[in-house]
């Protein structure tokens, strides 16, 4: 076969795989901005240069072909499956002799393992460049507590390719059990169980996906190191947008919340009582509320400041977390009064949660500062509504309206008492 009748035949298999290539709706939008009959002509050409060319040659022509495939924006998957279309179209342009003597699959082979490493080099390099302006972004946007934090899966993958360009930036800690964000999500107080449960599972599965990932690189599988790469980036991504999501939650609830007692502010608390007496009727489930008024509270500010009285309070919302369930709700109602949202809860909860919380706060020695003591008491008022055996549902507002009734009867009848409806 002379190099002439050659090259034809070469120019006929580039046109039926151009015909394929663009019969395919993704690969006709992507060529449609570039000329198409100067990239075949170009490519034949390389093709017919690859027969004479040495194995080190093939692999820096390779290098070549997978940067300018990346820098064109071309998917790694659709330059990999071009590569398999074209050795599947061969066959039916060159005898079984001909290819054999020209190593032809031998020679396009080295050419496909090149152009991924060309390609993983330069998406490297991409890669790292766009985490460093994703995470100067979210640093704007997080607080900086919870930016360090919610960007740490970032900031090991960053470090990884880091450390695949320059050869000497030191790898991050890759052991699960002693990377720092693992003992961080263990004990950080703003999630809660099933946000802390999931974190640690995607945490778990990033050092298995990094590992993994340099594994791929140390052996040279370029190919699997760029498709895994595109996953590894992916899941790093959610894992940091997860954490920093949970987080903000944290801070907004936080914002929520009286700063001195950590107890809901009332500006949700009717949102939510009508929610759950909603609820309360799909599920027969009952709903109670009970208000608890500090007894003479205006006296401890009077006669000993109101820096005392803040003690008093803080060390009241403290005695609260003794008694109350890890599902109720409990709202700063006014200055020294408190709601507690007590769902799934009869007449008979309430009004013991009730009197246990009256008699801690009756025992307690509530410190004023400077070495100084008082005892405070309280009065209850217990609001209840059983689906079962009422017709009507009492809005929010009523609903708190019969408690607090319930309260000041409490008050007129001597105070440090419970009084229910």
């Amino acid at each position: 076969m002379t190099e002439k009748s050659t090259q034809k035949i070469i120019d006929e298999l580039f046109r039926h795989f151009y015909r394929e290539l663009l019969s395919e709706p993704h690969y006709a939008v992507f060529f449609e901005s570039h000329d198409v009959d100067l990239i075949r002509q170009k490519q034949g050409q390389s093709f017919l240069e690859l027969l004479e060319l040495s194995d080190e040659d093939i692999h820096e022509n390779g290098l070549k072909i997978g940067k300018v495939h990346i820098n064109i924006g071309l998917p790694f998957e659709d330059l990999y499956a071009g590569y398999h279309k074209l050795q599947q179209l061969i066959p039916i342009y060159f005898n079984e002799h001909w290819l054999v003597d020209h190593q032809l699959f031998r020679r396009l082979s080295l050419q496909k393992m090149a152009a991924a490493e060309g390609y993983f080099q330069s998406y490297i390099q991409q890669m790292a460049h766009e985490i460093a302006i994703t995470l100067e972004k979210r640093n704007l946007l997080l607080r900086r507590s919870y930016a360090e934090l919610a960007n740490q899966p970032l900031i090991c993958l960053k470090e990884i390719l880091t450390h695949l360009l320059d050869g000497n930036s030191p790898l991050p800690e890759m052991a699960y059990g002693a990377c720092p964000l693992t003992e961080q999500l263990a004990n950080h107080t703003c999630l809660d169980d099933d946000e802390r449960t999931e974190l640690e599972k995607l945490h778990s599965l990033q050092h298995i996906m990094s590992q993994n990932f340099l594994f791929f690189v140390k052996s040279k599988e370029y190919a699997l190191a760029v498709f895994l790469l595109s996953r590894f980036y992916g899941m790093a991504l959610d894992l940091s947008n997860r954490i920093g999501l949970a987080f903000q939650m944290s801070f907004i609830q936080e914002l929520q919340k009286d700063p001195l007692t950590h107890f809901y502010l009332r500006h949700d608390m009717e949102a939510l009582i009508d929610s759950a007496l909603s609820l309360s009727i799909a599920n027969k489930r009952n709903v109670a509320i009970v208000m608890l008024d500090l007894d003479d509270f205006k006296f401890i500010n009077d006669s000993h400041g109101h820096l005392a009285g803040d003690h008093v309070l803080k060390e009241v919302s403290e005695l609260f977390s003794q008694v109350v369930r890890e599902s109720d709700k409990i709202f700063r109602y006014g200055g020294e009064e408190f709601l507690i949202l007590l769902d799934g809860a009869g007449i008979d909860v309430a009004s013991g949660i009730a009197e246990r919380l009256r008699k801690l706060i009756e025992n307690h020695p509530f410190d004023l500062g400077m070495h100084r003591t008082t005892k405070i008491t309280a009065s209850i008022g217990i609001a209840a509504y059983h689906p079962a055996t009422m017709e009507k549902v009492p809005s929010a507002r009523h609903f708190i309206d019969i408690c607090d009734r319930m309260l000041l009867k409490a008050k007129h009848s001597g105070k440090n008492r419970i009084e229910y409806c």
